[in-house]
């Protein structure tokens, strides 16, 4: 998780827009992929859970990192933010693909879902 936070932070820094990424691991729970799955608006991003695991599944990932920004600086949860947390965890449920973090980039930290 440090080391896509830290490659995420690198994109999310001057961003004006919420950005989504995607990070594959392998077996290790060594990254293997970042991919930008999608790029909203200030304070919206609409995630679709089809286009974050497709990596994942192409590359044979066993587990995903979501990371996404809040323009606004701040790293409170939105109950759409929780809401794509628990899609994303019964999904990967379903695809033997373990959600290991949803972590949101703010101005102000870090926060883990």
């Amino acid at each position: 998780s440090e080391i896509a936070v830290l490659l995420a932070e690198q994109l999310f820094q001057n961003s004006d827009r919420e950005i989504c990424l995607c990070c594959s691991l392998n077996n290790k729970n060594v990254l293997q992929t970042i991919e930008i799955v999608s790029i909203g608006t200030v304070n919206t991003c609409v995630v679709g859970v089809a286009e974050a695991f497709k990596t994942a599944i192409v590359s044979n990932a066993i587990g995903i990192i979501l990371l996404h920004n809040h323009p606004s600086g701040s790293c409170s949860p939105s109950k759409e933010d929780i809401a794509l947390t628990r899609r994303f965890y019964e999904a990967g449920k379903l695809l033997g693909i373990q959600l290991h973090d949803h972590i949101i980039c703010g101005r102000n930290g870090k926060l883990k879902l």
